[in-house]
């Protein structure tokens, strides 16, 4: 019975010093794996403020973009959208995607400067006070060592079109004396 259950103790003790042995490995292959990913972010972003409803902005607008990690980061895309509401009563969501661009891919320590042809504020969107947002890998679909900083956002102001008035051209007019 001694031997058994010195067996048994040496089985269980070994079980257990085995499984902390893989865990720390385990825990070593996820921190090295962290350690060699991309991280992108957005360094700033270009955008006129004032904006006017049914701007095309396309030529305006920039991002600069960087990876800071230690891993090429593949194919992803940067997008540009609109966060806010400024009319009476806010909707549940109110982002408005303004354009969308695509990196082939992006090394360790470089940086690239993205523009969003075809970029517009919608021509209905209301006049105020808004958040313009940059956000890299917007699609997740690169695995990163840290996630959460891929967007930065900054305050812009839409303002109303102004719409000039079509006149007809000046007819003169004879008098009949």
């Amino acid at each position: 019975m001694n031997r058994r259950k010195n067996f048994i103790e040496i089985f269980l003790f070994t079980g257990i010093v085995v499984a902390m042995v893989v865990f720390s490995w385990v825990n070593q292959a996820l921190a090295q794996a962290a350690l060699l990913a991309p991280d992108l972010i957005v360094l700033k972003s270009k955008v006129p403020n004032p904006a006017s409803q049914g701007e095309d902005i396309s030529g305006k607008v920039r991002a600069f973009i960087k990876n800071q990690g230690n891993a090429e980061a593949r194919d992803f895309h940067v997008d540009i959208m609109l966060k806010g509401w400024a009319g009476p009563t806010p909707p549940p969501s109110t982002e408005h995607m303004l354009g969308r661009a695509f990196i082939s891919g992006l090394g360790p320590g470089r940086s690239a400067e993205v523009t969003f042809p075809g970029a517009r504020i919608p021509p209905d969107i209301p006049p105020g006070d808004y958040q313009f947002c940059a956000i890299v890998d917007s699609t997740n679909v690169v695995r990163e060592s840290k996630e959460d900083n891929n967007s930065l956002c900054q305050k812009i102001k839409i303002k109303a079109k102004i719409i000039k008035p079509h006149l007809p051209p000046k007819i003169p007019i004879e008098s009949t004396k």
